[in-house]
Order: C-alpha cells, then sequence, then structure tokens
C-alpha cells in the first residue's frame, strides 16, 4: 500500500468505527460519584452492553494495535509528513499527537497494582489481549487479580481510555479525510 491508501483506509475504519451501534447511540457507560454527609459516598457505575462492546472493539483495537495498517501512530506521522506546507492543520496534528500521548498515560484514574502503574495503554491491552480478543495468560491473569484485589475502576480506566482515544481516532480521521477531499497531501 502506499501513503496515499494508508490514509484512505483510515478514513474508511474511523466511519466502520462510528457506524457502530455503541457509537451511534451513545449507549453504555456511565458513571456518577455521589458524595452525602450522612450516607458517605456512593459510586454508580453503568457499563455497555457487552456485545456492542466487543463489536465496537474489533475496531478500535486496530487504531491502538502497532501491527495494524490504521495504527494511530502510522496514520499520523504519513499525515503529518505528506502535509503539504504552510497549511493550518500541522498545527493541529500536533496538538494531536501531544493529546494522544497524554492519553496513553494518565486519563484522570490513576491505578498501581503490585507497587506497578497501570496506564491507560497497559489496562487497555490487559482487557483487549488478555480478556476480549487474545489468549494471553500472563495479561489475563495480571487482570483476574486486579479485579479480585478490589480493582473496580480498572473498567473504569478502560472505558475511559476508549473514550478519550477514540475522541482523537476521530479528530485525526477528520484532518484526514479533510485533507484528501481538499488536495492538502503531497503525494
Amino acid at each position: 500500500m502506499n501513503d496515499k491508501q494508508w490514509l484512505i483506509r483510515y478514513a474508511q475504519r474511523v466511519e466502520e468505527l462510528r457506524s457502530r451501534r455503541l457509537f451511534r447511540e451513545k449507549a453504555g457507560y456511565k458513571h456518577s460519584l455521589n458524595w452525602h454527609h450522612v450516607k458517605g459516598m456512593s459510586v454508580r457505575l453503568e457499563m455497555p452492553d457487552e456485545e456492542d462492546l466487543r463489536s465496537y472493539l474489533v475496531t478500535f483495537r486496530q487504531f491502538i494495535s502497532p501491527d495494524e495498517p490504521v495504527f494511530f501512530n502510522r496514520i499520523y506521522n504519513i499525515a503529518f509528513q505528506r502535509l503539504k506546507p504552510n497549511t493550518q492543520l500541522k498545527e493541529l496534528l500536533i496538538e494531536v499527537r501531544q493529546e494522544w500521548r497524554q492519553v496513553l498515560k494518565h486519563n484522570g484514574i490513576g491505578l498501581r497494582f503490585n507497587e506497578q502503574e497501570l496506564s491507560p495503554q497497559v489496562v487497555a491491552d490487559l482487557w483487549i489481549n488478555g480478556y476480549y480478543f487474545h489468549n494471553d495468560d500472563d495479561k489475563y491473569a495480571t487482570l483476574a487479580r486486579a479485579l479480585n484485589g478490589g480493582l473496580g475502576f480498572i473498567q473504569t480506566n478502560f472505558m475511559q481510555f476508549i473514550i478519550q482515544a477514540t475522541s482523537l481516532i476521530l479528530y485525526l480521521g477528520h484532518v484526514v479525510t479533510h485533507g484528501l477531499k481538499n488536495n492538502l497531501f503531497r503525494f
């Protein structure tokens, strides 16, 4: 595939992600943290339908897996290198890259397990490769120990990562689509 084909494929996969019921219906994940002066703190989590989430992850994982053709960093690099000079999109892409790096490291919910910091990227890897799609026994065991060890927030961390990463995946998709439609890339 050439660079233009990579960008076109990315735009196609972004549309596929948008077409998933979980995205279309904004169904699923909700959380709230409440404080009552007498009853104390309560947390409420609503996770999405398991089949909707699994369906969404089939496409989503392609954007975060380095071996996939539409891996976010690969497409970002192609788009950045191929953009014609003096386009405002380069500055936007620089911001997107900075935000992407932050989303991989932090999402507002810090997790430590067995003295190891579990970044959102690590948590996503545990869920995707240890639970949903692959049979990585080590990752599954780590995830199971974390869940059994009272780290219920590990699901929240995963969902927050999906939400934040999706936002940036879609934004890059918008830049790619706009650049392709308006001949802003050098091929």
